[in-house]
Formats: C-alpha cells, structure tokens, sequence
C-alpha cells in the first residue's frame, strides 16, 4: 500500500507547473519530463524496501494500514492518531506560512514557483514522508540502535534518527536554492534550513509515536495549513 502512495506522490510532481517549466528549460519535452520521475520513484521504492525490512526491529510502524490489511479496528487507530497529527501538522503550517512569507519577500516570483495543493499533498504529504521518514529515519534508528546493547533501541536512537533525517531533508533544499541564487541573503538560508527542518523533527517524533500514517496526515495537513493562508 505504501508503493501505490508514493507512487502517486511522484507522479504528482507532473501537475507542477513550475517543474515543468524548469525541465523544458532544461531542453526536455514530452517523455523525457516523465524521465526525471525516475530517480524520485527509484528512491520512493528504496524506502518503502527498507522500511519494510526494519521498521518491525525498532518498533516503528504503520498501525492504520496494518489495521486495514489485518481486518483490525481502523478507526480506532485513526482516531487514537489524527488529535496528534492535527496538532502537528498545525505548527508546522505556522511554520510553513512563516517561511513563505519570508522567502517570497527575498525570492521573486516566489509565488509563481509554488506547487499546486493536489502535489503538496501527495508528493509532500506522502511522498516525502515514504521517502525520509519510513526509508531514511527508520534506517538510522535501527543503524543507531545497534550501538546500544540492550534489546530495545534507547530513546536516543530515535531523536537521533529523527534528527538526522530532518536535517538531510532540509539540506535537500539546497541545491534549488543556490540554482535560484547562487549567493543566497544568509537570513534566507537560514529560513530554509529552520524552516524545513523544524517541521520534519515533528514528523519524526510523529512517526515513532504515532506510525508513519500520523506524520503523513501532519505534513499534508501542514500543507493544507498553508494552502490556506495563500502561503
């Protein structure tokens, strides 16, 4: 189930106006646009392969799917899920607005670049989540945790890994930003680094709280947030 989400995450990225802008500037058209899907459907795949294999030995998970597939009490679990997610994914809206409002003063036609909801929902809400928290965060607890020598990773593991996959969401940011200005007012990369990277700590602690449905529902709740508020 986590494949089909991603998948419908990436493909999202073709209802961007902006990205495809950028790609036919880039001498791209028809088919070869579809092309640049590939590495992000290649890493989304890597993820929900190695989330599969160690969320289970460090005590992550994805209880609302489990529930759905096992014949389980789904609503339960949505419902033990959303007050959190909700609360979440409203900071990281504020968050969000914050940080629009900041780069679209520094930024020209900032706006003009900004994804429709359909993509910031799928790709970031679901996506993102597939890619940096079930791969990425879960592959650092569970690489973290083999540190320790007790049976069950401390709780260090996983603010360690929660840490480390918001930062390298964050420094994922980068390279559009220098490919936008190549020399970036500092207070701008700043923004960028705080403002992608507080959102993803909530996510994170979502995910190891909640499952990854929790941080999922966060960040495209977040996103809606800040849809919105025009951010």
């Amino acid at each position: 189930m986590l494949s089909g989400l991603g998948a419908a995450g990436v493909f999202s990225l073709l209802l961007w106006p902006f990205a495809r802008s950028l790609a036919e500037a880039n001498g791209l058209t028809g088919a070869a646009i579809g092309l640049t899907l590939v590495q992000p459907a290649l890493l989304t795949a890597l993820a929900v392969f190695a989330g599969a294999k160690l969320a289970p030995r460090v005590g992550l998970g994805a209880p609302l799917i489990e529930a759905q597939l096992q014949g389980g009490e789904a609503g339960r679990v949505l419902r033990w899920q959303l007050p959190a997610a909700a609360a979440g994914g409203a900071f990281a809206g504020i968050v969000l607005i914050g940080y629009a409002r900041l780069s679209g003063g520094i930024i020209e036609n900032a706006a003009a670049m900004a994804p429709p909801l359909a993509t910031r929902l799928l790709y970031g809400g679901v996506a993102e989540e597939v890619m940096m928290r079930w791969g990425l965060m879960t592959a650092a607890v569970w690489g973290l945790s083999t540190l320790s020598r007790g049976t069950a990773p401390p709780a260090s593991a996983y603010w360690g890994g929660i840490v480390i996959a918001a930062l390298l969401f964050a420094i994922g940011h980068l390279p559009a930003l220098f490919l936008m200005d190549s020399a970036p007012n500092p207070t701008l990369l700043a923004a960028v680094l705080i403002g992608n990277s507080a959102p993803g700590i909530v996510f994170g602690w979502l995910y190891w709280r909640r499952g990854i449905e929790a941080a999922m529902l966060a960040h495209g709740f977040a996103h809606l947030v800040g849809w919105a508020a025009g951010a």
